[in-house]
């Protein structure tokens, strides 16, 4: 029997496929057809590499490497497709990565995946002419947690240790993060599911080892940050946001951690509700073209 949790995430891709089906793809951006980093045959381990037609293969692009959002439960490559068709066509190279979802692989199985399209990045570079020098990452609600995650992973090894991996194969110069949701306890707000689901989540994130896991005390972003060293954050988010309460939180840790952060938080004087990751979903959007620039002036003020 399927729980609330995959019926309420099928919705959704319902609902995504519906608007992706309605908007235009962004002109002038040559999109990769999907390029496995890992050789297993499994068909959420491959990525995609998106640039202006302009280019041409002709120079190294700066690169941003995009994870997805969508509840660590569901997402492809389709989902943020169009959002970094967009990035690129401000002359990028935008690397968009997929991984393994709840409930088949647990939160150490996605954070090894990451770990592996890093690798063949670093690996294939050169030929795929992408500019580690300037290299940046982003994530968007769930994705904004397992870069950051990431992040921390690469900075501590005891973290690295407990997840399985080695340090990070990518020097990532900045981070931008949409809407985060970076707290998995509670994960969703309340009333919304309540404690149920929360407890569901847990037991998915930790997988068979159960709270055995090595990695159960080292989930959420609150418990990893002490100690780590960031890249400049730009933290991205909106009044309207069903779950702001996780931008809210996120923004007091980067403050008592120290870290070097900017935010860019839409009030509700916009003429229309800017909600959950309303930039990558409505990338075309007036808001969200004005959000996405700034994330790209951020990623380039902090590229040296």
């Amino acid at each position: 029997m399927e729980s609330t949790l995959t019926r309420l995430w099928k919705h959704i891709e319902d609902a995504d496929q519906k608007r992706i089906e309605t908007q235009k793809r962004v002109p002038d951006v040559e999109t990769s057809r999907p390029i496995a980093y890992l050789n297993d045959g499994n068909p959420l381990h491959v990525l995609s590499i998106s640039r202006p037609k302009s280019n041409a293969g002709q120079i190294t692009l700066p690169v941003i490497v995009d994870i997805h959002g969508g509840g660590h439960m569901y997402g492809d490559l389709l989902v943020n497709r169009n959002y970094c068709e967009y990035l690129a066509s401000q002359g990028f190279a935008v690397v968009n990565i997929c991984y393994r979802l709840l409930p088949e692989v647990d939160l150490a199985g996605m954070i090894q995946d990451l770990w592996a399209a890093f690798g063949w990045l670093a690996q294939h570079a050169s030929e795929e002419l992408l500019d580690l020098q300037h290299c940046f990452i982003t994530g968007d609600s769930a994705g904004a947690h397992l870069s950051m995650l990431a992040l921390c992973i690469g900075s501590k090894t005891e973290l690295q240790q407990i997840y399985g991996t080695t340090g990070l194969p990518l020097n990532f110069k900045a981070l931008a993060v949409s809407c985060p949701v970076t707290n998995l306890a509670p994960y969703y707000a309340p009333g919304l599911f309540g404690t149920r689901a929360d407890v569901e989540m847990r037991q998915m994130f930790l997988g068979k080892q159960g709270e055995n896991a090595p990695w159960a005390p080292y989930m959420s972003i609150s418990e990893v940050l002490p100690g780590a060293t960031l890249p400049p954050v730009l933290v991205i988010g909106s009044a309207g946001d069903s779950l702001k309460f996780q931008t809210q939180a996120l923004l007091e840790l980067l403050k008592n951690n120290g870290c070097q952060y900017k935010t860019l938080i839409w009030d509700n004087k916009s003429d229309k509700v800017l909600g959950h990751v309303f930039n990558i979903g409505f990338w075309d959007q007036k808001e969200s073209l004005e959000t996405n620039d700034a994330m790209l002036d951020f990623f380039l003020t902090n590229a040296d």
